[in-house]
Order: structure tokens, then sequence, then C-alpha cells
């Protein structure tokens, strides 16, 4: 993961640290790395709500897939494509949960960072999907009936 992180840190494109397909394949041990397709953001949540057409090439590994649920409106429809493609390809799924902060007090404080590194602003941010405050550390905590010690 070190030298991946490094590779893309120090050669990425455009102003993003990451690096394509070909290199992460030349990086990659599956001994020691699995490769965790995200529930929001992947090809299949771009495909089915923006409709793109990416379907990446995992001959060289197999990808575990997220599945999340966070009450918003075009949640099933990525849930039933990433059960479709799954099952049909032989992959696993894992129950995973987004957290890009520790309480849903602290949603403005996420949104207003967001808005500023998209140049955008707090009263018009253009973000896409941002529209829950449940991406937080103590909801994911309450629904797996957690504590914080």
């Amino acid at each position: 993961m070190i030298r991946i992180s490094s590779f893309a840190q120090k050669e990425g494109f455009y102003y993003e640290k990451c690096i394509d397909w070909k290199t992460l394949k030349s990086f990659w041990n599956d001994k020691n790395l699995k490769l965790a397709v995200p529930f929001y953001d992947s090809f299949l949540h771009l495909n089915t709500l923006e409709s793109h057409l990416h379907v990446p090439n995992f001959s060289w590994t197999k990808p575990v897939f997220f599945v999340e649920d966070n009450d918003l409106p075009f949640d099933y429809l990525i849930k039933n494509r990433v059960d479709e493609y799954t099952k049909a390809n032989n992959y696993e799924t894992v129950r995973a949960q987004s957290i890009y902060y520790p309480d849903a007090q602290d949603f403005i404080s996420y949104l207003t960072i967001r808005a500023i590194n998209s140049r955008s602003s707090l009263d018009k941010p253009e973000l896409p999907h941002m529209s829950s405050q449940t991406f937080n550390f103590n909801r994911w905590l309450k629904l797996n009936n957690e504590s914080s010690t």
C-alpha cells in the first residue's frame, strides 16, 4: 500500500493523487492486498445514476463490493445493480458505511470543506448527491449497537 500511495502522490495526474489500472496491476499482490469497490462513486454507481458505460476488467484480482443503506432515495437502485453484477461474476459483497465526519452536527463543517475544495460556495455547493447527514461515525455506532469506548 505504501508503494502504491507513494507512486500516486508523486506521479498522479490532473492534480489528483491517483494511478491508472495498468500501474495498479504492476504493484498488485493478491496475498497482501484486496480491492474494495465503494458503493458510492464506483463504476456501478456512475452507470446506474449517470448513464455511464464503464466496466473495468477485474481479471487480475477478485474485488469485494461494498453495499450501503443510507436512506437515500437512490440507494436501492445502486444496491440492485451491485447485487446483479456480483452474482453474475461471483464476487463477494460486504455491508459497509461511509463515514466522513464524527457526528450529524458536523455535517455543515464537512459540507463547507467540500465546497471550498470544489471551488464553490456553501450557498450553492453543487456537490452531487450531497443530500444526507447520515455519513457519520455515531450513526454507524448506533446502527451496529456499538459503543465509542
